[in-house]
């Protein structure tokens, strides 16, 4: 096995509100988001690997990948077990979550795609994935984004319409990812990925002011993103790559 990435740790958080702020219009140039499960164990997720790549190099869109951990026990006949390097239990806890949500279902598959937090697809399914993305486009964005440096740090700005309750969390990645599969259903496949997900915290709140959030700058080689999103992980209503 061989894996090209960096290891990160949750940056600390420090939030403060800008008292005051009159609310602003959401405005419709928002990136959207495109979340795509998949696992390095699972068959179909080659494709929708290569699919991110495509997706993450878009500026309409902020694209995340997460890898899931319960295709872990998935023995091949030849090749035995592979076990997915960035497969996490909370990254799986996420994905049913929007099952529940959006297909009212326990089941989950793989892989899969969520644009928006309210639309699911097949990850391999680019027509369908598409469609989404178009549809997600059509939806007024009820918050508006800006990130600054400030140094070694950066300024996260939140400026929500009306006074729907609304969570800031911050996404860490790895800017690309390459793992050489030796074992499980992709023995001999290379998995090359973009904007792997490492980390997510919540970093507080928003409601009817606007909001600012200072956290570390991201270390070379990896990144971050901003998500905001109604309570109880619903839909999206914005998404920023940290600059």
């Amino acid at each position: 096995m061989r894996i090209s990435s960096l290891r990160l740790a949750i940056p600390g958080i420090v939030a403060a509100a800008l008292i005051g702020a009159a609310p602003a219009r959401a405005e419709d140039s928002e990136p959207i988001l495109v979340e795509m499960f998949v696992s390095q164990a699972c068959k179909a997720s080659p494709a929708a690997a290569q699919y991110a790549v495509e997706l993450g190099k878009r500026g309409d869109l902020v694209t995340l990948v997460w890898h899931i951990d319960y295709w872990n026990i998935l023995s091949n006949r030849k090749h035995g077990r592979w076990r997915d390097p960035y497969g996490e239990t909370a990254f799986s806890a996420r994905q049913r979550i929007y099952n529940r949500k959006i297909r009212g279902r326990t089941t989950v598959f793989t892989p899969q795609a969520i644009v928006g937090g309210a639309g699911s697809e097949k990850g391999w399914d680019r027509k369908g994935v598409e469609k989404l993305i178009d549809l997600e486009k059509e939806e007024r964005r009820l918050a508006r984004t800006s990130i600054a440096r400030k140094g070694e740090r950066l300024a996260a700005t939140v400026d929500p319409s009306g006074s729907e309750f609304m969570e800031v969390f911050l996404v860490s990645f790895r800017d690309w990812s390459a793992t050489d599969i030796t074992g499980g259903e992709n023995a001999g496949v290379r998995f090359e990925e973009p904007h792997v997900v490492a980390s997510v915290a919540k970093i507080g709140d928003v409601t009817y002011k606007t909001e600012t959030f200072e956290f570390a700058a991201p270390a070379e080689g990896t990144g971050c993103a901003l998500v905001v999103q109604e309570r109880g992980q619903g839909r999206v209503r914005a998404a920023r790559y940290c600059p």
